[in-house]
């Protein structure tokens, strides 16, 4: 056929799928950056008699537990003891240990305290917004188009796209917005432009025996990348979204520690003398 179409072969298909399985073990694993917990997932399965689990070893494995979780859930943390040291010292500030996970970067865990100079929320909102906003304009446009019937196809001679139905095509862009059929054909009319070669080329393709089913595996695979994309865009809007929101949390977390250093002060002897 002189026209190609988008096509998924078997083995993008394939691996496609595979990463969609396996997605939470690489999200796990990028999260606490360790096999820790696949390891032992697989232990577990392999081994799941409690007389072949050594006992010695249970306290180690809850504290490795403990870590995993904290980085999982919480934040990065090297060790076990500096994840308690976080978790104490948020105790003592009187501040939920998952606000500084929310932190984000805006928090350094080896100094215990913000970054010095965080970026104005105002600001930060109207831009997350504008972006945001733009995307999903994106996601719109995507979505219209995942709807739209019409397969998109390139002529192989000059790698020009159009867009077909199994009786129909037009250009995708440089034409005059109407429709060519198969009737236009047959009567020798060029209502949407083509060019003298590429109507020939596209009438040829839309007398073509098993146009059909060549249009349908074609739009399946066009409508699998608008999904894809939509993915994409859905990512982008969630890690702006989670910018913002560490940085609302940042600066939520500065108004407290201020508070908190504004009360000791003011029950210092100091303090009191100045009242």
């Amino acid at each position: 056929m002189d026209v190609s179409a988008l096509g998924l072969s078997a083995p993008y298909a394939s691996a496609l799928t595979l990463a969609l399985v396996i997605a939470p073990f690489i999200w796990v694993v990028a999260r606490s950056r360790s096999l820790f917990m696949v390891r032992h997932r697989l232990w577990r399965l392999l081994h799941r008699r409690p007389e072949n689990q050594e006992a010695w070893l249970d306290e180690a494995i809850r504290e490795r537990f403990e870590l995993m979780r904290f980085r999982a859930l919480v934040m990065w943390a090297d060790s076990l003891a500096e994840a308690r040291r976080i978790t104490a010292w948020a105790s003592a500030q009187g501040i939920d240990v998952g606000v500084l996970g929310d932190c984000g970067k805006y928090f350094n865990r080896h100094k215990l305290a913000l970054r010095e100079r965080l970026p104005p929320l105002l600001k930060a909102k109207v831009a997350t917004g504008v972006i945001r906003a733009l995307l999903a304009g994106g996601i719109v446009i995507a979505l219209a188009q995942g709807f739209d019937h019409r397969t998109l196809l390139r002529l192989r001679h000059d790698s020009s796209w159009l867009l077909a139905t199994p009786t129909s095509a037009e250009p995708l862009w440089g034409g005059t917005g109407e429709v060519m059929t198969i009737d236009d054909c047959k009567a020798g009319r060029d209502p949407s432009g083509f060019g003298a070669e590429n109507r020939a080329i596209v009438c040829r393709v839309l007398g073509a025996e098993g146009l059909q089913k060549f249009l349908d595996e074609g739009l399946f695979a066009q409508r699998a990348l608008i999904g894809f994309i939509i993915l994409m865009l859905v990512g982008a809007i969630g890690a702006l979204q989670h910018n913002l929101y560490a940085l609302r949390a940042a600066w939520a977390m500065h108004a407290c520690l201020n508070f908190s250093e504004a009360v000791r002060s003011s029950a210092s002897p100091e303090g009191a003398a100045s009242r």
